[in-house]
């Protein structure tokens, strides 16, 4: 006789990139999903079947997580047996963490806990704020802190950091490894069960602030490998030398690879996890806030090389291809090419298209400057226009000097390709 799966009553906070594919993929499992948003336009969308978010994979969970009423979304909390908040974690102009959305999403839980209840934080979130999460519903619930015979506490409370690639994310959630911590061993026991149900890579227990800092580290690692790239890349304007053919050479090297340089970090990660760090531990942390700032400077760098470039060719017309944070995805958080395409389109009589594939120019026109022309990508290049390529979807590498000789191109992300910021205008 074989065993009868648990059912069991999740509330997802927050509907965005994170949420809305964790709510879709349990719901696909057999648990009653609850997906909770303030955005009354979201809840209505996921209630239709109809997905705000073009992650591939996500429109067939949803539709069936509708049909099957295992998925529903709502503004309000429901009681459950579950709680993930995936709510947003961004920084403020100062480089703070801005936990609002967090705090806020914990408030309108408290009333719905009940003994036995698990709560997951899957925001990215400094390091403490686990506990402080813990102090704050202790606070306000302290009964269900008791604990019993066996010392066992009524509420589980655990981080759990997504660790996941859009584009990706539905295979991701699946079979990435996991980091569970909670507040105390039963919390993280509890909380590593949960995934389990769900997830088929490995799940590493620990404590509630070391998983906070893992994630945060996961990304600074990056960010500051980034940061050497993009280094390196001025380093070799300077120098006259292609950074292309040195890293490619440089990288025969068993022990060593250098990542690509770019026109900085963009996304929802790399660009926010690093300032986390620096917040935390600011004496200890000079290596990873240098590493920031080289990579936030390198979009200068591409502004001042592009300006050059056309006061060389004594241009007028300008075209920028791509705008997402990073290739082939529909992505434009905290994106370097809408941040250079900002700066630029405020110099006055410069002439500025932009092309990019996943641009929807109803839902995404607030992010381009009005003087700017949304253009598709032709067959032919306008030659009297500077092309420059900032993000490389795969729809633009046919755009090249071997595909179009005499093109005035720059392109700041030519891996293996004889175009460089430093090719042949």
């Amino acid at each position: 006789m074989t065993e009868q799966k648990q059912v069991l009553h999740i509330a997802v906070v927050g509907a965005g990139y994170i949420g809305l594919p964790t709510a879709a993929l349990l719901a696909s499992k057999g648990h009653l999903v609850t997906a909770v948003d303030n955005n009354s336009k979201t809840v209505r969308q996921i209630n239709e079947a109809v997905s705000p978010n073009p992650e591939s994979g996500l429109q067939d969970l949803l539709s069936r997580g509708i049909e099957t009423g295992c998925l529903v979304a709502s503004s309000e909390v429901p009681k459950s047996d579950v709680f993930l908040i995936t709510v947003p974690t961004p920084i403020t102009d100062l480089f703070k963490p801005d936990l609002r959305h967090v705090f806020e999403a914990v408030e309108a839980i408290i009333e719905k806990l009940q003994i036995g209840n698990i709560v997951i934080i899957e925001s990215t979130i400094p390091v403490n704020t686990t506990l402080n999460i813990a102090k704050l519903i202790e606070a306000k619930r302290p009964e269900l802190f008791i604990s019993d015979d066996l010392g066992s506490r009524g509420i589980k409370i655990a981080h759990c950091p997504e660790r996941v690639l859009p584009g990706s994310l539905i295979e991701e959630l699946v079979n990435n490894d996991r980091i569970v911590g909670g507040i105390d061993t039963d919390s993280t026991q509890s909380a590593a069960n949960f995934y389990r149900n769900f997830v088929k890579g490995n799940i590493y227990s620990t404590d509630s602030r070391t998983a906070e800092l893992s994630k945060l580290a996961e990304n600074t690692f990056r960010d500051i490998n980034i940061g050497f790239a993009n280094e390196l890349s001025q380093i070799c304007e300077e120098l006259l030398i292609d950074v292309w053919d040195l890293i490619k050479l440089t990288n025969h090297h068993p022990r060593v690879q250098i990542l690509d340089p770019g026109p900085g970090v963009g996304g929802h990660c790399i660009a926010v996890d690093p300032w986390f760090i620096v917040d935390s531990a600011p004496e200890n942390s000079r290596l990873i806030k240098m590493a920031r700032q080289v990579n936030l400077e390198k979009e200068n760098f591409v502004i001042a090389k592009i300006v050059e470039s056309l006061k060389t060719l004594k241009r007028n017309d300008l075209i920028l291809y791509g705008l997402t944070y990073k290739k082939n995805v529909a992505d434009f958080r905290n994106s370097p090419a809408l941040n250079i395409l900002k700066e630029l389109s405020s110099i006055p009589n410069l002439k500025i298209e932009a092309v990019d594939p996943y641009l929807n120019p109803e839902i995404d026109a607030t992010l381009i400057p009005p003087s700017v022309r949304i253009k598709e990508i032709e067959d032919q290049l306008n030659k009297d226009a500077l092309h420059v390529i900032l993000v490389e979807h795969d729809t633009f590498l046919h755009i090249n000097n071997k595909t179009y000789p005499g093109a005035a191109i720059i392109n700041f992300c030519a891996k293996n390709s004889t175009d460089s910021p430093k090719s042949k205008l």
